[in-house]
């Protein structure tokens, strides 16, 4: 297995170990279920074709991805998903609007709203939360830029900055 030529009993031998391709380097082929998440194929695959543990049947995830981001939709306020896996999200918001966190949840494929509060630091190439908006050195906070050395606000959701709550989103 591994050098090229399919022999009895393997199944497939593509000449290399990466188990990301068609052919395992078991020398069986891919397959949603068996364990390992074929590049451009599979979202995700958890060993198994069950549906509703994160990863679906047909190896689709059954979460959002990390950084999914959206408009709360009675404000049109941003909010991003900083973590997600099949039981919550955390979920990161501008408070400048009276956000709808139940719709986003349930938008997301959750049923409700967990805890309040946390805070998700710097994600998704964003600069947002207390964790960097508590620097106390040269830099500024003037209406949603930093001024000074650095460069939070430069980012395409700038409004999120330095102005926000965060919250799980569960089942």
């Amino acid at each position: 297995c591994g050098d090229g030529v399919i022999q009895a009993p393997e199944v497939c031998d593509d000449g290399n170990d990466d188990h990301g391709d068609a052919c395992l380097d078991t020398s069986a082929v891919a397959s949603c279920g068996d364990g390992f998440v074929q590049d451009g194929v599979e979202d995700c695959d958890d060993g198994n074709n069950v549906s509703n543990d994160g990863c679906a049947a047909d190896c689709t995830g059954e979460f959002p991805a990390v950084c999914t981001t959206g408009n709360d939709p009675g404000t049109n306020s941003p909010w991003v998903v900083c973590s997600a896996d099949a039981n919550q999200a955390w979920i990161s918001a501008n408070t400048g609007g009276n956000f709808h966190p139940i719709v986003i949840c349930q938008s997301l494929g959750y049923n409700t709203v967990g805890q309040w509060g946390g805070t998700c630091g710097n994600v998704c190439g964003y600069c947002q939360g207390a964790t960097s908006c508590m620097n106390t050195g040269s830099m500024q906070f003037d209406f949603g830029n930093w001024n000074g050395s650095g460069n939070c606000g430069a980012d395409a959701m700038g409004p999120i900055i330095c102005n926000t709550v965060h919250w799980t989103c569960v089942n």
